[in-house]
């Protein structure tokens, strides 16, 4: 090769070299990139998941209790990329005291006197989260009249698969009449009604009493469960693996059952729910607002699969309208008996001190 030939071809490769062997396109070339990069193969942006949690009831022995519901249900759901909005719907005016003889109890609640107070130590318990306190006195505004029963002597002597039944009797007309009404359910629907109307959209709903811990069922295989405490290692409720498998509406129902006759089902409805489909709120809300009443039009709903009505289930029975309510709108309803209960705490938990949970 002539000499002349070599400079000319060096002179030409100089500008590939100066940009380090970065080719320019060709016009075919940059027509085929311009096609390519239409296509997306970009990353989706993770959709941001919303909870909300309703946490329902009097502030009983939180110091113990939210530590354990914190860990089973809140942690794990946000290590999954939920944000949580808590609510927490009580009676401002009803506090446990620590120095009172009544903190042992279960039922340990008393006036108080300072309602102020009483918000600031329920949001210094739940820690840095961010929680509304609402103050909810109003007891229950619907109730379920029942004829030809008298005052039974506890809260199960109606056969009702309910922890707290506001039970109010009178005659009329030479017959006795009972008025029933369940507090937690309406206390939530509060809540329920208030996001519906606000129009906020969640992925997930839970609602729970604020007064308890989750278990695992009786059923649970005594070498695995031996020396379970719910307070270091709860179970934990993965919402989108629970919704998977059950994709409606569900119950963390009692590790204990109801011993008397019941409609629906044979453990208390009352302490803990899970919605999977967060655009059903209203249905959820609807269902809730007078749980007891019977159904109100045909076709009546059979009984959801899983549940023990030893009662009989049929159009009059209690809960008829609320399981209708879910059903005119697809939602199935289940519940967690075999995988998760709920129990009160043992009152050796109660005097945890505050920070050491």
């Amino acid at each position: 090769m002539r000499l002349e030939q070599m400079l000319l071809m060096l002179l030409g490769l100089a500008p590939l070299l100066v940009r380090g062997l970065q080719v320019e396109p060709t016009a075919s070339f940059a027509a085929a990139a311009s096609q390519f990069s239409q296509i997306d193969y970009h990353h989706p942006v993770q959709k941001k998941k919303r909870a909300l949690l309703i946490v329902a009831g009097l502030s009983r022995h939180m110091e113990a209790t939210w530590p354990a519901l914190e860990k089973a249900v809140v942690e794990p759901n946000e290590q999954a990329g939920y944000t949580f909005k808590i609510i927490f719907s009580t009676n401002l005016n009803l506090e446990c005291n620590r120095e009172s003889k009544k903190w042992s109890s279960r039922k340990c609640e008393e006036p108080s006197s300072d309602p102020k107070g009483h918000m600031d130590r329920i949001k210094k318990i739940m820690g840095a989260r961010d929680v509304t306190v609402l103050h909810d006195d109003k007891g229950c505004r619907e109730h379920h009249r029942l004829e030809g029963l008298r005052r039974p002597g506890g809260d199960d002597g109606l056969g009702l698969p309910l922890d707290e039944v506001d039970l109010n009797g009178f005659d009329a007309d030479g017959r006795t009449y009972l008025t029933v009404c369940s507090p937690w359910f309406e206390r939530v629907h509060r809540v329920l009604a208030q996001i519906v109307e606000s129009g906020e959209k969640f992925d997930r709903v839970v609602a729970l009493r604020p007064d308890i811990v989750l278990t695992p069922p009786t059923s649970c295989n005594k070498v695995q469960c031996q020396g379970f405490d719910p307070f270091v290692e709860p179970p934990h409720l993965q919402l989108d693996k629970m919704c998977a498998q059950k994709p409606g509406f569900s119950f963390v129902d009692t590790l204990w059952q109801v011993q008397h006759r019941t409609y629906l089902h044979d453990r208390d409805l009352d302490f803990m729910h899970i919605l999977c489909p967060g655009e059903e709120i209203p249905a959820y809300a609807e269902a809730i607002r007078v749980p007891l009443e019977p159904c109100s039009h045909r076709p009546y709903p059979p009984l959801p699969p899983g549940f023990h009505s030893s009662k009989g289930w049929h159009n009059k029975a209690l809960f008829c309208r609320f399981v209708q309510v879910f059903t005119d709108r697809n939602v199935p309803i289940s519940h967690w008996d075999d995988t998760v209960t709920a129990v009160w705490p043992q009152p050796s938990s109660f005097y945890v001190q505050e920070g050491s949970v």
